[in-house]
This record gives structure tokens, sequence and C-alpha cells, in this order.
């Protein structure tokens, strides 16, 4: 005869509800950093192609050929923050969206890899309240 005493039934299923969205919530977490991680290898490659494809002609520098990746870098960048601010108009994902975009051309400037740093500080300062 079992007498250790049981959990209600309702309370086992809450206890399980629980742990499936713990589990769910870092599933989730975790799909969203390899797709971060997918998106800079991509863009890594394309930089690299392109700075390659620049390298065959010999009219310019390889210093030229760097200002030219950094530039259109740069110019992906401005994209992607004019897509940002109408996607997430008045959102407050807005900044965090902001800090990853800058973070992927930190490498051309050191004022944006600053800013990129600041806004990653303020976001993770916002989602701690």
């Amino acid at each position: 005869v079992d007498t250790a005493p049981r959990r209600p039934r309702r309370e086992l299923l809450c206890f399980e509800e629980e742990g499936l969205l713990e589990g769910i919530s870092q599933l989730k977490s975790d799909t969203v950093r390899r797709q971060d991680l997918l998106t800079k290898g991509t863009e890594e490659l394309a930089r690299l192609k392109l700075l390659i494809s620049l390298g065959t002609d010999r009219r310019r520098c390889h210093r030229c050929d760097l200002a030219i990746c950094s530039l259109r870098s740069l110019l992906s960048c401005l994209v992607q923050v004019c897509e940002a601010t109408e996607v997430n108009e008045g959102d407050a994902d807005l900044l965090a969206e902001m800090a990853k975009i800058l973070a992927s051309v930190a490498h051309v400037d050191a004022q944006l890899a600053e800013m990129a740093l600041w806004l990653g500080e303020g976001v993770a300062r916002g989602q701690k309240k």
C-alpha cells in the first residue's frame, strides 16, 4: 500500500505546464540566437565574396576595396534601420532591433561600435525592470 501523499491532478498538470512553457521559451530564444548567427554568417560570406570580386579588378587598391565593402555594409544597415522603424513604429523592441543592426556594422567604425554597445546596455537594463 502506497502511503506517500499524492499531488492533486490539477496541481500536477500546472507543474507540467510550467515546465513545458519554460522549455518552449528556451527553445524559442535558442532558435532566435541561431537565426541571428546564420544571418551574420550569411552577411559575412556576402561581404567576403564582394571583397574577392573587387580584388580581381586591378584598377583599385586593397584599401579602396575595403572602403567599398564597408560602405555597402553601412548602406545595408541604413536599409535595415528604415525597415525596422517602419515595421516597429512605437514598439518597445525597436531599440533592441537598432542595437542588433548597429552591432552588425560595428567593425566599420569605432563610433558605431560604441553606439551599438550603448544601445545594447540600455535595452538590457530596460528588460531587467
